[in-house]
């Protein structure tokens, strides 16, 4: 039966299952679409799309047609934009498929994942269908799942796991006796290779490919893999090599559209030998490419180039426009960087009002431990003064008191005296009266007798006189001193009572004091609630900010994404992956790093790394494994870094300082 004729017998059986479809029962077509799905994928394609109604269709067969019409549009290369579908499948099939199902369900969901850049899903459908292939004997599903593994890891910059993965898929290649699927996995591998710099063994498979692919005239993989080991000629300097092999890769290539990548290399590699006018020929071919990343790099070429000839003005032009592409590529990102941005701003708002508030509690504190010490000495001072006088007082009366006693004690002897000269005077009186009884009787008395008797009478009557005026002197400042006395205990007694007036002004200042320092110690609480609010929304917005800085890498860099994901295990960076993780670190956070090196020269670079990991929250775990570096030592040199550039800002913490910095 000729070709032909099959073709038109398959066309009528087409249109009867087509027509019967709209009848209860479509698993005759569904099982044709089937048939058709690896050869003739867009006539399984029609033939699903032909079913008008598939909510009518049963249970079973609506299940059937959700993994089949999944498979085709993947087949097809129509973008999937929803999974709903292909969850319809994977959930009937968990509890009632068998096996291959199953499998089947799980690799279209990962093929669905990965058109909706759900990469992270996308990896766990595939590992889900790998565990469930592995035990079947369908090796080409076996390495198509490891071909989409491989194509993730190397997306996330896993080249190691991504060889793995390839060399798996070659392997099941074979065991499917798929010449193509074997052709393409060695291509992936050499490309894997390239990666991991391992350049030789990277042209033995390329070329292993090449043989096998330009055997069978696929000229167009024969095209993708010229165009990888012309990649790694260059690479290796061997610039002529690589020409050599793109231009028969543009020999084998028909569509046009493909040959401005081709253009823009080979014009490049020219300037690199030095063959200028064959560099500006190329470079002008590529200036038609409708690739902006093409133009963009085809202009920075032709800069060059201008510039090495020393035509200034037109490199400028062709520099300009080179920035205004590079301007207009990145402005794709432009709604995450406006996110990043108001995140930024809405950070450092709340940074200035905690500053602002903490500024404020100090200044009140401030200013009311003036208030309070300034009245608090002057009280000392009023007290100290009040006391020394009391005491110059209490001196002076304690003088006057001894004096006082002195004067008594003086008066008392005085007092004795004077009755010890009455005594004597009164026996001399009495003696003389005796005498002159005695003289008279015995009439021996004379007028000189009497004479000297009288004189020494009137002596003794000016010493009695004498004395009495003494007396009357000395009880005179007797009762001076008494009342002077007096006085002082009076004026003793009134500074008692200023005295006890002071200690009551004392008092009151005192509880003044005591109830100005519980509103100064409440206002103080409420500051300090308030700022600690502040400070809790200043979190929530950091781990926002981070969050969204993590979102923004994870999204736009596979290297990143490998440093927030628990599950992937990373190992130590080289100078290669230092760089990229620079480059990408330098869009989220662009003056970090200046900052660094500018207000702390002295930082080195595996310091500046710590910084940077440490302010994007990486674990320690992950920092020891990129540094290689044990974890207690990560520990060690974060408190050796803020010991020698940070311990001079006070309180705060490392990731405090880090945070400001940005």
């Amino acid at each position: 039966m000729s070709k032909g004729l099959k073709l038109i017998l398959n066309l009528l059986l087409l249109f009867c299952l087509v027509a019967c479809s709209r009848s209860t029962n479509v698993s005759p077509l569904l099982k044709k679409a089937e048939g058709y799905m690896n050869e003739r994928p867009d006539s399984a394609l029609y033939l699903l799309d032909s079913i008008i109604r598939p909510e009518a269709l049963s249970n079973e067969d609506k299940v059937l047609w959700s993994l089949l019409i999944t498979q085709a549009r993947d087949k097809k290369r129509v973008t999937h934009t929803s999974d709903s579908l292909i969850n319809i499948a994977v959930h009937y099939y968990d509890e009632k498929g068998n096996i291959e199902r199953r499998a089947q369900a799980y690799y279209c969901q990962g093929r669905v994942y990965m058109d909706m850049l759900l990469f992270d899903e996308a990896i766990i459908s595939f590992l889900k269908a790998e565990e469930l292939v592995l035990q079947t004997t369908d090796y080409n599903l076996q390495a198509r799942i490891y071909n989409q593994l491989g194509d993730l890891s190397k997306k996330n910059l896993l080249y190691k796991d991504a060889l793995l993965f390839y060399q798996r898929a070659n392997a099941s290649y074979r065991l499917d006796k798929s010449l193509l699927g074997e052709v393409f996995t060695l291509r992936d591998i050499g490309l894997a290779y390239e990666n991991l710099a391992q350049l030789d063994s990277a042209i033995f498979y390329l070329k292993k490919s090449l043989d096998i692919s330009q055997m069978n005239n696929w000229n167009n993989l024969s095209n993708t893999i010229l165009v990888g080991l012309s990649s790694v000629f260059e690479s290796m300097c061997l610039y002529q090599d690589a020409i050599n092999l793109l231009n028969q890769s543009i020999s084998l290539t028909q569509n046009e559209s493909l040959l401005y990548s081709s253009y823009y290399s080979l014009g490049s590699l020219y300037r690199k030998t030095g063959q200028i006018d064959s560099a500006f020929c190329y470079l002008d071919k590529a200036s038609g490419s409708p690739n902006l990343y093409i133009q963009c790099q085809q202009n920075r070429e032709y800069s060059a180039l201008l510039y090495d000839r020393k035509d200034y003005k037109a490199a400028y032009e062709h520099n300009n426009q080179y920035i205004l592409l590079r301007d207009s590529i990145e402005h794709l990102y432009l709604p995450d960087k406006l996110a990043e941005v108001e995140a930024r701003y809405n950070h450092e708002k709340l940074i200035n009002e905690k500053n602002q508030l903490v500024l404020k509690r100090k200044n009140a504190i401030f200013v009311f431990s003036v208030l309070i010490i300034a009245m608090l000495v002057l009280l000392i001072l009023l007290v100290v003064r009040y006391q020394e006088k009391l005491h110059q007082k209490l001196i002076m009366i304690k003088e006057m008191e001894h004096n006082l006693s002195e004067s008594q004690s003086e008066v008392e002897i005085n007092k004795a005296l004077l009755i010890g000269k009455e005594n004597e005077l009164r026996l001399k009186v009495i003696e003389l009266e005796k005498n002159m009884t005695a003289r008279q009787s015995l009439g021996l008395v004379n007028n000189q007798r009497e004479e000297v008797l009288a004189q020494r009478n009137k002596v003794l009557n000016e010493e009695i006189a004498n004395l009495q005026n003494d007396i009357k002197e000395k009880d005179s400042l007797y009762e001076n001193k008494l009342h002077e006395l007096s006085l002082k205990k009076k004026e003793l007694r009134d500074n008692k009572v200023k005295m006890e007036s002071v200690e009551a002004e004392k008092q009151r200042l005192e509880n003044m004091y005591s109830e100005k320092t519980d509103t100064l110690n409440k206002q103080i609480v409420d500051l300090q609630n308030e700022i600690n609010e502040k400070e809790s929304v200043i979190k929530g917005v950091k781990e926002s900010t981070k969050s969204l800085v993590r979102k923004y890498l994870e999204v736009n860099s596979p290297q990143m994404k490998r440093l927030f994901d628990r599950k992937d295990v990373v190992a130590e960076y080289t100078d290669e992956e230092w760089k990229t993780f620079e480059e990408q670190f330098n869009v989220v956070y662009p003056k970090f790093i200046k900052k660094l090196c500018k207000n702390y020269p002295t930082m080195n670079k595996k310091e500046l790394r710590l910084c940077c990991l440490f302010l994007l929250g990486v674990k320690t775990a992950k920092i020891s494994a990129i540094l290689a570096l044990a974890p207690n030592t990560i520990s060690k040199y974060s408190k050796d870094i803020f010991r020698k550039y940070f311990v001079s800002y006070g309180e705060k913490s490392l990731d405090d300082m880090l945070d400001d910095i940005t």
